[in-house]
């Protein structure tokens, strides 16, 4: 019976294969366009900032930006704006739309790249006749894609025209008189990527020119014409022929500091936990690439075009991890000459089992960035160093201000023209040698005296998670801390601000780690904290304030602030342990067990959250969760700072929970590490009973 069933369902699927086909395409497409919509803009990528301020520069000034007009450093260094085009677009679909414009501008393109890569997969059919082995490779191409859907840079306009140029090229040729003016465009959206279009273009200029040789009566000229015409077409750009220098404009050094520039690791991992990894993805493509390449040799002759393309890409990826995702759309037209050798398994019951576990692994996996998306949409003002800069722009200074580099494009952005940066993360104009004197400044004594000296900086912007920075030699040189937030801490020169410094200066307060304070000193830290809070209103301060108010034991007047933070920032997860505190200190478990669980669920296991919610739920009389909790809590092997009530409590929700053996074993512990302890007595009466 049972084989009578799977025959017929096995049968039903194989009829339906078309139908299956499209419902899987729909439903990819539909996830995939969820997904980019539903991603806020990632504001830490300094390369966005800089861009709306090149969009910004052009509509004010009626010619290209370079990023030195703003910058304090020497304006004799050589730059070419290839990107102009895309900054227009930015800048312009951020004032008429603002953060959910940039969005949907970020989804349109993707969904583009998306879209005409299948489309070559499916070498120009409808995706009702899709196989099934190229519907997998649809959902691969699509998953990577997703890992790029977090930034909005002009390589987003080159993974649209990639596979838009394969699409017209290979399989539209009524098409062909698009080409230049598409070169046009690109030239002007992502002009260093003119390389990989030549690239393209000269393959398929190949391909006509082998089979016009091999078929002369039956081969057109026109189209080697249009492919030839994207040359000229690509002069067409501001730059003129110097747009041809800008793939060679590469500093020496940078892949040492920009991940992305370094040449890819690929390990592949079956992590069920975490969904389908990058790097397995980036594999399982690569022997789609491989076999189709060995089914494509036989037939040459017919797939010159997708052979060069599939070396060339090849080479790409071998230079940095940022070429991946050219790689995969330019692996496209291989992988589908390929696929016309090699059809795979029918649209059956196994085959069907195969697309339905992809369809629920892919949203899986980027279901994580979807909740983060979400949950600071449609931008992340905590990812910014928001609440210094605004310090600046309610103090109106001006001046010179040396601030990290990622940060720099915001700043940039925000402050300019009154306030001059260092630099920004364009390379060129800017090099990794401007960087090290940069980084050699916010680490080292020598460094700062050097940097202060050579460029007289008004303002420093440290970088809040750098604990090494010499703040006694930037004292020395006249620097004083006078504001914080979640990523800088604001240094301002005494000499130039005398007033600024003397009504800011932080006294008490470490910006570096402001919960680190002694115990006499917490009144004074919360008077200073409230003084900034005046001069600017920012969730970092309030947070602070919080945990001191909850140190010193005033849960009440915690209360307030959080009353605030769940107005302006409900979903921050510090807002929501705090509450859990101070519910937690009124004596209020069940809303702290709430929360506890909240922050647990979206933060992993973090023992001082565990610690918390196994006490909460030994008060409530829930010794099983307690038990369950405390084991998350405390490695009893392992602990260098053991507390003897926990572990009390730990025994108590074990016995509570059925383990009677493991309460007695932790009540030893108790005896060994804590023998003059007042739960001594207890501990004997209960190791009796036991």
């Amino acid at each position: 019976m049972a084989d009578t069933n799977f025959a017929k369902t096995n049968r039903w699927l194989m009829d339906h294969g078309p139908e299956l086909a499209r419902g899987f395409c729909l439903i990819l497409f539909g996830f995939f366009a969820a997904f980019l919509i539903s991603l806020s803009i990632q504001y830490t990528d300094s390369d966005l900032w800089y861009h709306l301020t090149g969009g910004r520069y052009l509509m004010e000034h009626g010619e290209l930006y370079n990023p030195l007009a703003y910058s304090f450093m020497e304006a004799e260094r050589a730059f070419i704006n290839y990107f102009w085009g895309f900054q227009f677009i930015v800048f312009n679909t951020w004032s008429l739309a603002s953060e959910s414009g940039l969005v949907l501008l970020k989804a349109l393109l993707l969904l583009t790249s998306g879209y005409f890569a299948a489309r070559i997969i499916l070498e120009g059919k409808p995706f009702s006749h899709a196989s099934f082995l190229q519907l997998v490779v649809i959902a691969i191409i699509i998953s990577i894609l997703c890992a790029r859907g977090l930034g909005l840079r002009p390589h987003l306009a080159s993974f649209a025209f990639v596979p838009i140029f394969i699409y017209i090229l290979g399989y539209r040729k009524q098409l062909y008189p698009m080409l230049p003016v598409l070169t046009v465009i690109w030239v002007n959206l992502h002009g260093v990527e003119y390389i990989v279009g030549a690239m393209i273009c000269g393959s398929y200029f190949l391909q006509h020119l082998f089979d016009r040789y091999n078929e002369p009566q039956s081969a057109d000229l026109k189209p080697l014409i249009y492919i030839a015409l994207c040359l000229p077409a690509m002069m067409l750009n501001p730059n003129g022929i110097y747009i041809l220098l800008t793939p060679f404009a590469h500093d020496p050094g940078l892949e040492l500091f920009i991940l992305e520039l370094a040449s890819p690791t690929l390990t592949a991992t079956l992590d069920l936990q975490n969904g389908l990894s990058f790097n397995t993805l980036i594999l399982v493509l690569l022997m789609f690439v491989g076999a189709s390449f060995f089914n494509c040799l036989p037939h040459l002759r017919h797939h010159i075009a997708p052979l060069l393309i599939g070396i060339g890409a090849l080479v790409l990826l071998t230079m940095a991890t940022r070429f991946m995702w050219e790689w995969a759309l330019l692996s496209t037209p291989l992988i589908a000459a390929g696929l016309r050798y090699w059809q795979g398994p029918q649209l059956n019951l196994p085959a069907s089992a195969v697309l339905l576990a992809l369809l629920a692994a892919i949203p899986f996996t980027y279901w994580p960035t979807m909740r983060n998306g979400l949950e600071y949409y449609p931008y992340n003002r905590e990812s910014l160093p928001y609440g210094t800069t605004a310090f600046i722009q309610k103090n109106n200074l001006t001046g010179r201000y040396a601030i990290e580099p990622s940060y720099a494009g915001y700043a940039e952005f925000m402050l300019a023209p009154d306030i001059q940066i260092q630099m920004d993360m364009q390379f060129p104009p800017f090099t990794s040698m401007d960087i090290h004197e940069y980084n050699t400044a916010m680490f080292t004594p020598g460094g700062l005296r050097h940097y202060v000296e050579k460029y007289q900086p008004d303002l420093i912007g440290v970088k809040k998670s750098n604990s090494q920075f010499p703040v006694s030699i930037a004292s020395e040189l006249g620097y004083q801390a006078v504001f914080f937030d979640k990523k800088i801490v604001l240094f301002a020169n005494r000499n130039r601000y005398p007033e600024l410094v003397a009504r800011h200066q932080l006294n008490t307060i470490n910006p570096f780690a402001e919960s680190a304070i002694a115990i006499t000193k917490i009144g004074a830290g919360i008077t200073e904290l409230e003084r900034m809070l005046q001069s600017v209103d920012t969730v970092d301060i309030k947070l602070s304030l919080v945990a001191l108010l909850i140190e010193q034991g005033r849960p009440g007047k915690a209360r307030i602030y959080l009353d605030e933070l769940h107005k302006s920032a409900p979903k921050n997860l510090a807002t929501v342990y705090y509450s859990g505190r101070v519910a937690h200190l009124s004596e209020d478990c069940e809303t702290a067990v709430e929360l506890y669980e909240q922050v647990i669920g979206v933060s992993g296991d973090t023992k001082a959250m565990h610690t918390y919610a196994a006490e909460c739920y030994f008060l409530m009389g829930d010794q099983r969760n307690a038990y369950q909790h405390f084991r998350q809590a405390i490695q009893p092997y392992n602990d260098k700072t053991p507390i003897p009530l926990h572990y009390y409590q730990f025994a108590l929700s074990a016995i509570g929970a059925g383990e009677p053996e493991e309460a007695k074993r932790l009540l030893i512990m108790i005896q060994r590490f804590a023998p003059s302890s007042d739960l001594q007595p207890a501990i004997r009466e209960l190791l009796e009973q036991l």
